[in-house]
């Protein structure tokens, strides 16, 4: 716990948080877990410590949606999932440090069945690692992954310090896509995409959306992605968000509500694309969200998710200070926008030609 309260006040984004909670709060459990069963209560706590490390309104993200970031939208890193990670460890043990774990197992099974032992040993007996790797192959056996399927996966290895170095890892992620943890990242998407109202049906919406998180992996920095993330999964705290009404917290318009939907048409955003980034301002919620990616160039892609970005910060930076003056606003969006890009090359270059250009694109 002493871990999570110091990564989890700063602030550091998606990506960091990812990295800190597999260095510093899994790797103790790790050792553990690959001969013992997790507790229940170490289960409870891993949705309360991911909750702390991914803050934002109730249920806008949930932990399979953390757990599937990599292998669904392409996101550099996912939250290790404490089930699936134990599952692999026990597996990778069972193929090469106690490779006679069964058939010590079904001995035990059956000298338990044959002895007359205080039957108060009984329920400790039943807690051997021969016991829980057994039951960790059965549950793996399920989900039709076997050590068979996992050295297949590996065939390309040439020597046995390749194939134990990588067998957990191509454990883990065959448990991912056929384990409890399995998730189909398409249809919670889908699910979500039905508020939005857009013209698009939500299956398209959600296979272009899926299609637009790994494009942009490629084009812009963790920040700038995680913040398009959390616009398309309604993650922002907005009255609406709360089911309350209020006005835009850039009080742009007294009639002009606290929602995305808003912003996406806020004046201070249109400013942005039209007298900094020197872009079309987006003139559907379709748009505003880059479900239109697909006709779109690499340039434009980065631009509209930096104004994302950029506008997302405006706004959490607005919550707390409540700037009075339109031009301290527009100053902080343009230097959001040089912190978006700050550091990457791709990011940067698309930034600079549109600084350099006088025409919209």
């Amino acid at each position: 716990m002493p871990n999570l309260n110091q990564w989890k006040n700063s602030k550091s984004g998606l990506l960091q948080a990812c990295l800190a909670y597999r260095s510093f709060v899994i790797s103790v459990l790790s050792f553990v877990w690959q001969l013992e069963d997790p507790p229940p209560d170490l289960l409870k706590s891993e949705v309360h410590v991911l909750r702390c490390l991914v803050p934002g309104p109730g249920n806008w993200i949930s932990k399979k949606d953390l757990f599937h970031l990599a292998d669904g939208l392409g996101f550099p890193a996912s939250f290790p999932s404490i089930v699936t990670s134990a599952l692999a460890a026990k597996l990778r043990v069972l193929r090469f440090d106690i490779t006679d774990a069964i058939s010590r197992a079904i001995e035990l099974r059956t000298l338990l069945a044959s002895s007359t032992c205080d039957p108060l040993f009984e329920p400790w007996y039943r807690q051997a690692h021969v016991f829980v790797s057994h039951q960790a192959q059965e549950q793996a056996l399920n989900a039709r992954v076997t050590a068979r399927t996992i050295a297949a996966a590996l065939s390309h290895l040439r020597t046995q310090t390749e194939l134990r170095k990588s067998f957990q890892k191509e454990a883990t992620i065959q448990l991912l896509i056929k384990g409890p943890d399995s998730y189909d990242v398409e249809f919670g998407l889908r699910c979500r995409f039905c508020r939005w109202q857009l013209q698009l049906s939500p299956r398209i919406a959600a296979v272009r959306s899926i299609s637009l998180f790994r494009r942009l992996a490629k084009l812009v920095k963790p920040r700038v992605w995680a913040a398009v993330l959390r616009t398309h999964l309604n993650g922002w705290c907005t009255q609406r968000r709360f089911q309350q009404i209020g006005v835009c917290i850039f009080q742009c318009s007294p009639t002009a509500r606290d929602c995305i939907e808003h912003y996406c048409f806020c004046d201070c955003f249109k400013h942005l694309h039209l007298q900094f980034l020197r872009t079309r301002p987006p003139s559907s919620m379709q748009e505003f969200l880059m479900l239109d990616h697909p006709s779109w160039d690499d340039d434009r892609l980065i631009l509209n998710a930096v104004a994302v970005f950029a506008l997302y910060i405006a706004f959490n930076w607005a919550r707390l200070n409540a700037p009075d003056q339109e031009h301290i606003l527009s100053e902080y969006l343009k230097r959001s926008c040089y912190h978006a890009v700050l550091g990457h090359a791709r990011s940067q270059r698309a930034l600079q030609c549109a600084l350099d250009s006088w025409l919209p694109r």
